[in-house]
């Protein structure tokens, strides 16, 4: 026995070096670092089987040893049976037990750890872990000093990730035990990892609650390194909620496929207590294998689903697969959209399902009231429709809807030039993208395609938006490429608005890859209006040749108009401008070369009501000598253009900018648009990330609208007007009026954002009207940090100032109580964060003569534990102010530093600095080494790396880093709401 109590405490020694590693040799992990580190952090409920007391992963059959504030054995006793060897199994990844028995009748031999749990009882066999288990840390005399009652098992060697697979379906990879390591997703036929952008506690609880287990003990980051054994990576962009126990129960695997990602995710679960158990067994998150999106629509016969039918009973899927109730609303209009929408002309007959022999779809009713404007839609996401049930509909599938379309297919009737449809899905509404080009279906190069072309796709086909696209790689070799590189913006409806059919097809495709999208049904706020024949009409603006004239309304040109502006195109497309020559004469030329026998009026854009048209002019003094010419062509014109048709007046966004000032560029109207903010000394786009309905709102308010009434995303495309983005890390609230409300701008230049934010606002009532003017917001100038700290004379304050009235940013510029906590601790660690060795002295602007700071106190009961401290952020303080500090500047807490820098004081290598920042939190980070001070070479610098220097310097974490001919970052207090 004392033999044994040495090894244990070797084995001890070499766990705690192993802690020690990991944490020392973090900026030097190995490859390997993922299984190294994840055994530092063993949780409760980890399973291992052992023989002759070694124990590891790759045992299939042994001795059960479970973790539980240490290592031990489980008790073999009157509830240890094939359910609970069963769930064992599963836990460590095989299908299930073979056998099942204890130490003391196997030939496993003996493993000398105490018991740590008796009466294991699993509820049922489908069990996922033994965290879902009962037990008792109480031990039956019978186990309490034999070995030989140690629970074994033997299991199938099939392991349950090969068997039975769902999209959705998880496992953890690579790890020192079954209950951690790389989270890895089954979707789209294949397993693949996770991205660790927007992967929060949530996703990682709901991923061990799916595996069975309690909750997630910890996840972290790993380098996705180009040798790693899955490169396959899954974008989450659905969030789980706190209640979820499958990760796919919002209905939907990950849906993009990503490439440049940098980390994965891995996570430790574990069994907290037995209130917590799950349920989840084998089966249980395969009831959410339907990847398909909401909107999307199937026939049914006798129950069972088919693509292939064009009669049947309707099916619609909307948080699950369920019927349309035939009621007032159901006929004809409704019967032929939802034909159109699974690739048929159009609709025969429609009943319901009790008046059909089709048989009963033991479906519930999803949708109620469904109601069309027109019978030319194109899918029933142009419909509405209500989720609540009649009664009538409620208890009986009699009332099913039901369809029978005719066969022939909408694609082989009256095909245009950039007619679209979507081939080989699961179903009618995902697929590859075809498009029809030069009498011949082909498909789509997957260069530069992106969520914006998706989604044109997907509105041309009556949907709302893309819910995902990937890049096919089992492209059609039978098939033509008829575009590369396709372009959309946020606006587009149809494929031909910015794009056309080549004369010949494409031949530099890349990868060869085509195209597969799903489209979905959003809200019932995005419905369009797009019906058979909206995107035939689009003329083949693309290939125009100088002197080509079309007329537009409301900023959409149409071949079909008649009346409307006059666009010319002259290497471009643009406007005419009337002025003293445009007459009765241009306007007969105009209307002639339009094919139209002459002109009935002609006016100017500002007095009618086609709408603004937002080009820039092309022609002026356009001059035709006789009204009978048949073209523009024959006219005399000036490129060279007035100044009465320039728009030479000032933009408001070139004038008094400030930071936070924000404008919406290249929308239809001036209230709609890409969002860019003035940041930094220039204007940048918005990253999507993050950006919410509140930010929406606030930009919208900021502009004197009363809210936004859409915002979504768009592609970044390489030849963007405007490629600097900003990434917004500060949210807005819904009171918010200004952006840059919070005192900050968007605080990082992001190089790997693939969308950017276009925005739509308007007004709702007079009950909402804003009192925004054109000064409101650059109030909010200030860029600074949480936490910064400046000093002010008279009113006015400076970053060379060393002694002064003390100013604090936390949500905007504010002073400190000088009240009972305020002392020499306090002025020091100010000093230390200004960059000086320490404070002189100390007090209270009304005993001072640093005159009268202008502005509200922001923290009171400041209290720094140790006067070493280097930042104000390491201190406790308190937003609430006491009464006398309220109402009185001279209460505002003063300081006096020593001029010495702290930075030329008892310097040691690897001592960091800021230098050059407006504020001392902020500006190039540069390393004392080898005697003198130096930079940081960008290469490879993150935010993980900025987060190490600003904790260095005393702050929580940095807000912004930027890679510049210098690395520089701002650190920031962590403010808690």
């Amino acid at each position: 026995m004392p033999s044994f109590h040495i090894m244990l405490t070797y084995l001890v020694n070499v766990y705690q070096s192993c802690m020690s590693i990991c944490i020392f040799c973090q900026n030097h992990m190995p490859i390997f670092s993922l299984k190294l580190c994840l055994t530092t952090s063993l949780s409760n409920g980890a399973i291992i089987l052992s023989r002759y007391i070694i124990s590891s992963t790759s045992y299939y059959y042994g001795v059960v040893r479970v973790f539980y504030n240490g290592w031990g054995n489980i008790c073999d006793d009157y509830y240890y049976d094939s359910a609970e060897a069963n769930v064992v199994c599963h836990q460590l990844g095989y299908t299930g037990a073979s056998s099942y028995s204890r130490a003391g009748l196997t030939s496993y031999g003996t493993d000398y750890y105490f018991m740590k749990w008796d009466d294991v009882n699993c509820g049922s066999s489908s069990y996922l872990s033994i965290a879902q288990c009962s037990y008792s840390t109480y031990i039956d005399y019978g186990c309490v000093n034999s070995n030989s009652y140690d629970a074994t098992v033997y299991c199938y060697t099939t392991r349950i990730w090969n068997s039975n697979l769902f999209p959705g379906m998880i496992h953890l990879q690579d790890g020192d035990y079954s209950n951690e390591g790389r989270v890895e997703v089954y979707c789209n036929g294949q397993w693949g990892t996770i991205c660790s952008d927007g992967f929060d506690s949530n996703n990682a609880n709901t991923i061990c609650k799916q595996l069975g287990y309690d909750v997630s003990f910890s996840f972290n980051n790993f380098s996705l390194h180009e040798n790693s054994s899955n490169s396959t990576v899954w974008s989450r962009s659905v969030p789980n909620l706190p209640t979820d126990v499958c990760f796919s129960v919002t209905d939907t695997c990950p849906v993009s496929l990503v490439s440049n990602c940098k980390n994965a995710i891995a996570v430790t679960c574990g069994e907290v207590s037995t209130s917590t158990r799950q349920s989840v067994t084998t089966s249980t998150c395969q009831q959410y294998n339907s990847q398909a999106a909401a909107g999307t629509i199937i026939l049914s016969r006798n129950n069972v689903s088919s693509t292939s039918y064009y009669y049947g009973t309707i099916r619609v899927y909307y948080n699950g697969w369920g019927n349309i109730c035939d009621d007032n609303y159901y006929n004809f209009y409704e019967a032929n959209v939802i034909c159109h929408q699974l690739g048929y002309t159009g609709a025969s007959s429609s009943s319901r399902a009790e008046l059909t022999s089709y048989g009963t779809d033991y479906l519930s009713m999803k949708w109620d009231d469904v109601n069309f404007a027109s019978s030319s839609y194109l899918s029933i996401a142009q419909c509405s429709y209500s989720t609540y049930i009649d009664s009538g509909c409620v208890n009986s599938n009699s009332y099913d809807a039901t369809v029978s379309c005719y066969t022939t297919r909408i694609w082989n009737s009256n095909p245009y030039a950039g007619m679209v449809r979507l081939q080989d899905g699961d179903y009618s509404n995902e697929g590859r993208v075809e498009v029809y080009c030069n009498g011949q279906w082909g498909t789509i190069c997957s260069d530069g395609f992106d969520s914006t072309d998706a989604n044109t796709l997907c509105k041309q086909l009556g949907y709302d938006s893309s819910s995902f696209f990937h890049l096919s790689t089992d492209s059609n070799d039978s098939l033509p490429f008829w575009t590369s590189n396709m372009y959309s913006t946020t606006n587009d409806l149809c494929f031909k608005e910015h794009n056309n059919c080549p004369n010949t097809s494409v031949t530099s495709c890349s990868f060869s890859n085509s195209v597969s999208i799903q489209c979905t049904d959003v809200a019932a706020f995005t419905r369009l209006n797009i019906e058979q024949d909206t995107c035939a009409k689009f003329p083949d603006l693309l290939h125009a040749t100088n002197g080509t004239i079309i007329l537009s309304r409301n900023n959409t040109s149409s071949a079909s108009y008649y009346y409307g502006t006059v666009r010319v195109y002259d290497n471009g497309w643009g406007n005419i401008c009337d002025d003293y020559y445009f007459d009765s004469a241009e306007a007969n030329v105009i209307c002639h070369q339009l094919g139209y026998t002459g002109a009935s009026s002609y006016s100017r854009a500002g007095l009618t009501n086609y709408g603004t048209d937002y080009l820039f002019m092309k022609w002026d003094d356009v001059n035709c000598a006789s009204s009978s010419y048949l073209s523009i062509a024959q006219c005399t014109y000036s490129t060279y253009i007035d100044s009465g048709c320039v728009n030479n007046t000032t933009r408001i966004w070139n004038s008094n900018l400030y930071a936070g000032m924000a404008c919406l560029q290249d929308g239809a109207y001036s209230n709609e648009g890409r969002v860019e903010v003035y940041c930094n000394g220039q204007w940048g786009t918005i990253c999507s990330d993050g950006f919410d309905s509140n930010n929406a709102n606030t930009i919208c308010k900021q502009l004197g609208y009363d809210a936004s009434f859409s915002f979504n995303n768009f592609s970044l495309h390489e030849n963007s007007i405007n490629s600097t983005v900003w990434s917004r890390s500060v949210p807005n609230l819904p009171t918010d009026v200004c952006f840059s409300v919070t005192g900050t701008c968007p605080v990082s230049l992001v190089s790997n954002c693939k969308n950017a934010v276009a925005v739509k606002c308007g007004e709702e009532s007079t009950l909402t009207r804003q009192t925004v003017t054109a000064s409101t917001c650059s109030q909010y100038y200030s860029e600074a940090a949480a936490g910064t700290i400046i000093l002010s004379h008279n009113n006015v304050s400076s970053t060379t100032y060393y002694y002064g009235t003390i100013r604090v940013y936390y949500n905007g510029w504010g002073n400190i109580c000088d009240d009972y906590n305020y002392n020499s601790a306090e002025a020091n660690v100010i000093c230390h964060q200004l960059g000086y060795t320490g404070a002189s002295s100390f007090s209270r602007a009304g005993l001072t003569s640093y005159g009268t700071d202008y502005l509200s106190m922001k923290w009171d009961d400041v209290n720094c534990a140790s006067s070493s401290y280097l930042s104000i952020a390491q201190c406790t303080y308190s937003t609430y102010i006491d009464y006398g500090c309220v109402n009185s500047n001279s209460y505002d807490a003063t300081v006096y530093c020593y001029t010495t820098r702290i930075w030329n004081s008892n310097l040691y290598d690897g001592m960091v600095r800021l230098q050059d920042g407006d504020y001392t939190n902020e500006g190039r980070v540069e390393v004392y080494c080898n005697g003198q001070w130096g930079t940081i070479c960008s290469d490879g610098f993150d935010s993980t790396d900025a987060n190490t220097i600003c904790k260095q310097l005393g702050y929580d974490s940095f807000s912004f880093f930027h890679l510049s001919l210098y690395m520089i970052i701002i650190c920031s207090l962590m403010i808690i709401v």
